[in-house]
């Protein structure tokens, strides 16, 4: 069976709402070249008006529109913790030889240093001993935090997002406001190392919308956007909500206006160092997979920018409930809702080497949970995706390509296990073919391989995949930890599991054999105890075993590290020894705030245990803090040679484990 397509629609838009927004269930194709657009736009701009301006039961009558790093200069230092080798990820912080650029709030105003605005620090490193000093403090005029920096050994990219044009509020003769919206947009700023202690802006790309996120994979930057249709540029300024709506405008003059707006109007600009040069899309081609659900006001934007020459830049347009990306060396993946089956997630492979959307389609399930991208995994060309349902069964009995778009294979044994079926979570593995779906390869559990991944009720924690293996921990009130075989892609099965209390969640292959979970300790009924490091020996994957453990405070103790990979720090030490650093949250047994602390541990692949190097309370409840604390909190702890260098909101402090300090 093959996927089910729609033609391009190249007919009046009135006529294009009731012919290709029904409620039918055939599926668009890649790319729709015409009007669609257009009408996917204006249609979504009315449908947000439905709630307020619009009465949302008016009948919408459009008429025809006219329109570990290679540089070890300054010793051996960790790198940003990422998803995948060769697949860099954005960070507040990077680390390059002998500096350290930050991101943060910093006060500029010697007066008063409560007024913040953000902006970079560059710190100079020294080695003998290890120290750090502030270089100098770059505002970034205009924008908000930054969205992460990335490294190159002659260029610091950072992103920021910003906001064009100003809130205006001007009065009328009737003595009634209006306000002039402000819209969102995303900087890429290329900053110049020529010298290292004084980065200098040399190219300023801007794009309309918040960006959602974004990967570097060698010279190519990416960036995934959501734009938002502008009401301004549509409807003009807007009343204050103090002005009753009906007297603003009538359902029918909203529904006129937006007819009358140019397609422009609606789309996502661009602007290169400060200068406007259009609108992106102005051609109306677009991946419009949910147009048959009606319009949705905003498009998201897929950009790919040349490090290297940043006028070098093109961008895709796509569309739909986006939330997440997955790169490899080979892919980038946007995953997102299918608009069609509430319960599945929509899945679009973009090539890399000539940017192309080669595959979309959708899976049962969701990617629920923290770090949803490491539920993917391509390797060969192959897609391997981990979903999580309690209403797998409503899938059952029907083909899934009937539901999904998805040509599933001839083979008998993948089908789901149908009547009786209790699991919660499936594997998939899946292949782009010739018309822009997918292959279903195999599905993970089936009539030949019947085990089930967790057991019911349980949630997935965390996933891992190292080559021909995919990691799997639940939890509900004991941790299996499952030891998932993908060497023959038609044919995965569970080939071990670990049942142990507590839960892992987040995963750290350390090597082939040995592998690190940082999680939570717990009891046999489920009641949990306090942060928890593991190690398991995965050497032989029939039978997984927990080889060493450390306790780390209360029950209450947290750290970001188990919900953001970025949070915690590698560094290679010797041939079998793996240094590990991340802060942590410790709360004791009486659920008290013990203090915030900085964690170093060793690990030994060879006796395979750890040793605690430094756990170190750096903010502790007796000391002062202000709002800034708590709004925009974050730490990274670099590791370097046999010290660190602690982050925290950019402001950075070094020495080795046997002398640092906190102030």
């Amino acid at each position: 069976m093959k996927m089910k397509q729609i033609t391009a629609c190249v007919i009046g838009v009135s006529t294009l709402l009731s012919g290709c927004f029904g409620s039918g269930g055939d599926r668009a194709i890649p790319e729709i070249e015409g009007e669609l657009l257009e009408v996917y736009l204006k249609e979504g701009l009315v449908n947000r008006y439905g709630t307020g301006y619009v009465d949302s039961q008016t009948e919408i009558d459009f008429e025809e529109s006219d329109t570990a790093s290679d540089d070890t200069s300054g010793g051996d230092y960790s790198d940003t913790n990422t998803q995948e080798v060769g697949v860099d990820e954005a960070d507040l912080v990077k680390q390059r030889g002998d500096y350290i650029y930050s991101a943060g709030y910093f006060a500029f105003d010697s007066d008063d240093s409560s007024l913040r605005q953000s902006g970079l620090k560059v710190y100079s490193v020294s080695t003998s001993p290890l120290s750090s000093k502030l270089e100098r403090t770059i505002p970034l005029t205009g924008s908000e935090l930054s969205d992460g920096l990335y490294l190159t050994d002659d260029q610091l990219i950072v992103l920021t997002p910003a906001q064009s044009g100003l809130a205006v509020y001007s009065g009328d003769a009737d003595g009634e406001y209006y306000t002039v919206d402000v819209e969102a947009v995303s900087e890429v700023r290329f900053m110049s190392l020529a010298d290292p202690a004084a980065p200098s802006e040399t190219v300023k790309l801007v794009f309309s919308g918040d960006l959602l996120e974004s990967r570097l994979i060698g010279n190519e930057l990416y960036l995934v956007i959501q734009y938002q249709v502008s009401e301004t540029r549509v409807l003009g300024p807007r009343l204050s909500d103090s002005v009753e709506r009906s007297e603003f405008m009538t359902e029918r003059a909203v529904v006129e206006m937006v007819n009358e707006t140019p397609l422009e109007n609606f789309l996502p600009q661009v602007w290169y160092d400060g200068q406007l040069s259009g609108n992106l899309f102005s051609d109306g081609l677009c991946h419009l997979p949910d147009a048959t659900q009606g319009g949705y006001p905003s498009i998201i934007t897929v950009v790919r920018i040349n490090i290297e020459s940043p006028d070098d830049w093109e961008a895709k347009c796509n569309s739909g409930r986006i939330h997440g990306v997955y790169a490899s060396q080979d892919a980038f993946v946007l995953a997102g809702y299918d608009q069609e089956d509430w319960d599945a997630t929509r899945l679009d492979w973009y090539t890399l080497d000539d940017f192309r959307l080669i595959a979309t389609g959708s899976v049962p399930g969701t990617l629920a949970g923290t770090l949803p991208s490491f539920r993917l995994s391509e390797k060969d060309g192959y897609l391997r995706v981990l979903t999580s349902s309690s209403n797998f069964s409503l899938w059952d009995g029907i083909a899934i390509e009937d539901v999904t778009g998805i040509v599933a294979s001839d083979v008998i044994e993948t089908r789901p296990v149908f009547a009786g079926d209790t699991a919660d979570h499936r594997l998939y593995t899946l292949l782009p073919n010739q018309d822009n779906g997918y292959d279903l390869v195999s599905q993970l559990p089936n009539l030949k391989r019947q085990d089930v991944i967790g057991k019911p009720g349980e949630s997935v924690r965390s996933v891992r995949y190292r080559g021909d293996r995919a990691y799997v921990v639940t939890f509900r009130q004991t941790d299996p930890l499952y030891v998932i075989n993908l060497e023959d892609e038609a044919d995965p099965y569970i080939e071990g599991e670990l049942e142990i209390t507590g839960f892992s969640s987040y995963l750290h292959p350390l090597n082939d054999n040995l592998l690190l979970g940082l999680g939570y300790a717990a009891t046999d009924t489920g009641f949990i105890e306090g942060l928890k490091l593991s190690l398991f020996d995965v050497s032989i994957p029939a039978d997984p075993t927990e080889v060493s453990t450390m306790r780390l405070g209360g029950p209450a103790s947290s750290a970001e590290a188990m919900s953001d990979n970025r949070a915690s720090s590698y560094l290679r030490i010797d041939d079998h020894t793996t240094r590990l650093a991340f802060a942590w949250v410790d709360v004791n047994d009486d659920y008290e705030w013990v203090g915030d602390r900085v964690f170093v541990a060793d690990i030994d692949e060879s006796t395979q245990t750890f040793t605690e190097k430094l756990n170190l309370i750096y903010e502790g409840p007796g000391d002062d803090s202000d709002y800034y604390r708590y709004w925009n909190e974050y730490t990274r702890v670099l590791l370097h040679d046999d010290g660190l260098h602690f982050v925290r909101n950019g402001e950075v402090e070094s020495g080795s484990l046997n002398d640092i300090s906190f102030e």
